[in-house]
């Protein structure tokens, strides 16, 4: 990202319209939009007036993230919702079925569901922190339900220098009737020196930070791969999966 995308990225990050920014400024219109399309760009004293006004330092307004305040993480879901659920359904079946079929049957079946929403919950994911970057993955159904008790993560971390790079993959799936809900496929893919590579599952909903992290991560000299412009669809507030599927709109 360049310095007049930041300065539409924080603006809209921050809920405000052109107009109001330059009412703030004491300019027109015409020439905010002119910073953010990069044909002419603010004086110094109004980048200060925009860095307090969006509560960051001047050098991430004009350059980006250089440091993350705090982890951010991509995936990762906690199980605690598919629990209560769980709970729920099986209070709701005892109630209902309980008195016609045997104990034991109505024990195993809520046992069992119990255990396939744990799986379901309990997802991998990527960390990304300020020197490193740690992958969390669960490579067995048994290894889900030992994290959900114990706590523990079965996690690698990799130094940014260990990292060649990231890759933003989207393959939108053309469905053949209403009643197909295969999703696209959406993921955000890690490529270490050992010759791995992760594979972590995304939805369309990504959070408006994430060009700042992927920002974040070329300044830690990893090239960021994105064919379909994932990137700049978010900083352009556009929905994805619209983007991607032209012929639903």
């Amino acid at each position: 990202m360049n310095t007049h995308e930041y300065l539409k990225y924080y603006r809209e990050l921050n809920g405000f319209t052109q107009e109001e920014i330059a009412d703030k400024l004491y300019v027109t219109r015409q020439a905010v939009s002119k910073w953010e399309r990069g044909e002419s760009y603010p004086e110094l004293e109004n980048i200060i007036l925009l860095s307090d006004l969006y509560d960051i330092s001047i050098d991430q307004l004009v350059r980006g993230a250089q440091y993350l305040k705090k982890p951010f993480k991509i995936g990762e879901r906690n199980p605690k919702l598919f629990i209560l659920g769980t709970l729920g359904i099986g209070i709701l079946y005892a109630i209902t079925f309980g008195r016609f079929i045997a104990p034991w049957y109505s024990i195993g079946v809520f046992i069992f569901m119990t255990l396939m929403l744990f799986s379901m919950g309990k997802q991998g994911g990527i960390v990304i922190n300020k020197n490193n970057l740690t992958i969390i993955e669960y490579k067995s159904f048994l290894e889900k339900i030992k994290s959900t008790f114990n706590g523990s993560r079965y996690s690698q971390t990799y130094r940014y220098d260990d990292v060649i790079k990231v890759k933003i993959v989207y393959a939108a799936y053309h469905r053949i009737s209403p009643m197909d809900l295969k999703p696209d496929l959406f993921q955000f893919q890690v490529f270490t020196s050992d010759g791995r590579v992760f594979k972590q599952d995304m939805d369309s909903y990504v959070t408006e930070h994430f060009p700042i992290i992927c920002d974040f991560l070329v300044k830690k000299d990893i090239d960021v791969e994105d064919s379909n412009n994932i990137i700049q669809l978010i900083v352009l507030g556009e929905n994805i999966y619209d983007a991607m599927h032209p012929e639903s709109r």
